[in-house]
Order: structure tokens, then C-alpha cells, then sequence
């Protein structure tokens, strides 16, 4: 899948903007048999410019989705009330996490994202780059989307 004029666009505004928070909304399942079942299922930015950008994977897609508001609180109280108690969401703040931290406070320099051909990029990771500090932000194994360091391999 690739990324719309206007997904992209709120993609690469992320750039020279300033990073103070990140926030995971996480769905958890505790109906389950084998135990708790949880995944990010948004993953938001809130910028020094008091303006955010949320990124979702939506049900059954293999594809990142960027979205400027999603009302966390009113989705859970939902989700809570469908399945009795058994489904929420969780939100926790990752900002200080030895893989954000380096980003927050300091302006994106480069959003990355896979060119599939010139112009059309692919919806299935992207890059946030602050000076040295890198995070590339993928689609989970399972379900939902993970986070971790991106670097180059040295094989010497």
C-alpha cells in the first residue's frame, strides 16, 4: 500500500517540528484464556507547537495510517462498554524511555519513509531522525505497531 498526498503530507510536516511527548494507546484484552493480550494501536507525538499527530494500524491492514485526532477516551469508554470490562485501552508515556529520549525536545530533522517509485512511498515503516538519534516505527508481527532504535549494521 502507499501513502496518500495528504498522509504523506502530515507525515513530512513532522519535520523541524520539536517532539515533547509520546504517548502509546494500548489495546488490552484480559477475556483471554492464555492470559493478557496487548498491542499499540496508536502511537502519538505531541509537539512543542501544541499540535500532535497520532499513528494507527488499522484492523486487518498492513499499513501505518497518520491521523491528526483520535479521541482516545471516548474509543475506550466504548471498547469498555462492548465487551464488559474485558477490552480498554491503556495509555502510558514512553518520553523517557531509553529509545525516545534522545528524540524528545530536540526538532525532527527527517522523516524517512521506503520509496516504492519515484514519489509513491510504502505505508509499512517510516523513520523519525533528531540529529544522531533515529526511531523506526513498524507494523508489529501480530497486530498494532512496535518502536525501536534504528541504525546502521557494521559488518566488520
Amino acid at each position: 500500500m502507499l501513502y496518500t498526498k495528504e498522509e504523506l503530507q502530515l507525515l513530512l510536516g513532522m519535520e523541524g517540528k520539536t517532539i515533547e511527548k509520546v504517548l502509546y494507546h494500548q489495546w488490552v484484552n484480559n477475556a483471554g484464556i492464555e492470559g493478557t493480550m496487548h498491542f499499540i494501536d496508536y502511537m502519538e507525538m505531541r509537539f512543542s507547537d501544541q499540535t500532535k499527530i497520532l499513528l494507527h494500524r488499522p484492523d486487518e491492514q498492513e499499513r501505518i495510517t497518520p491521523l491528526i485526532h483520535v479521541d482516545i477516551a471516548a474509543l475506550n469508554a466504548d471498547v469498555i462498554k462492548e465487551f464488559k470490562g474485558k477490552i480498554k485501552y491503556v495509555t502510558k508515556d514512553f518520553s523517557e524511555t531509553l529509545l525516545w529520549k534522545d528524540l524528545i525536545g530536540n526538532p525532527i530533522t527527517a522523516v524517512l519513509l521506503d520509496e516504492d517509485e519515484p514519489g509513491a512511498y510504502t505505508t509499512e515503516a517510516l523513520v523519525l531522525e533528531a540529529g544522531e538519534a533515529k526511531v523506526l516505527i513498524g507494523l508489529s508481527m501480530g497486530e498494532g505497531l512496535e518502536a525501536g532504535p534504528f541504525g546502521i549494521v557494521d559488518d566488520e
